[in-house]
């Protein structure tokens, strides 16, 4: 789903959720960039940013051109192999990101 910023979402459920999917370790990346992955998906798809009119949308999601992106902000990884690092977990909190593996496991504080 394209938004108005030219932005695309990588899964979005109206009103609940808008997941973007990152394909890593979280503790085997570094500290910087973890943090620019939490720090960057309230700067992509921030709620409110409007859902744009295209020609994608409008085939495959009519009922939301011209609506607002609402729901919580979920990064979704794999399912973690070590403990994500207490820093990243509490920037997630502090960012309202919440971190969720692909089985719907929450690594948060």
């Amino acid at each position: 789903m394209t938004l108005s910023s030219g932005k695309v979402v990588d899964s979005y459920n109206p009103g609940e959720e808008i997941v973007e999917r990152k394909h890593t370790q979280l503790a085997a990346i570094k500290l910087e960039t973890a943090m620019g992955y939490l720090q960057s998906l309230p700067q992509k798809y921030p709620p409110g940013e409007i859902i744009a009119d295209t020609p994608s949308n409008r085939e495959k999601y009519p009922h939301l051109v011209g609506q607002p992106l609402r729901g919580d902000m979920i990064l979704e990884v794999p399912v973690q192999t070590a403990p994500v690092p207490p820093a990243i977990v509490e920037k997630a909190a502090e960012l309202n990101v919440t971190i969720r593996d692909v089985n719907g496991k929450e690594y948060d504080r």
